[in-house]
């Protein structure tokens, strides 16, 4: 059985440590920009929750972006996050 080299299984499954830090800020960026519009609803809070909804958009994004881009190439995890932000922001 031919065992194949780094290169070859970054081709075939887009994982590269480039793509995975793509991933992560591109999901960090966008799930921080929809947790600050969303925690930024009520002007009562006085901003606490739209500093929540930021840190905990790019703990969540950041993450989630960074486990996508393990498998997927950088320009598929953009496109991705592009659609979940055309998804919540309509």
């Amino acid at each position: 059985m031919k065992e194949l080299t780094v290169g070859e299984v970054e081709q075939v499954s887009g994982a590269s440590l480039q793509s995975v830090f793509d991933g992560a800020v591109t999901g960090a960026v966008s799930f921080a920009l929809a947790g600050g519009v969303g925690g930024g609803a009520s002007i009562l809070n006085f901003g606490i929750g739209q500093a929540v909804g930021v840190a905990l958009g790019i703990i969540v994004g950041g993450v989630g972006g960074g486990l996508y881009g393990i498998t997927h190439t950088s320009e598929q995890t953009e496109s991705f996050f592009k659609g979940v932000i055309e998804s919540i922001f309509g």
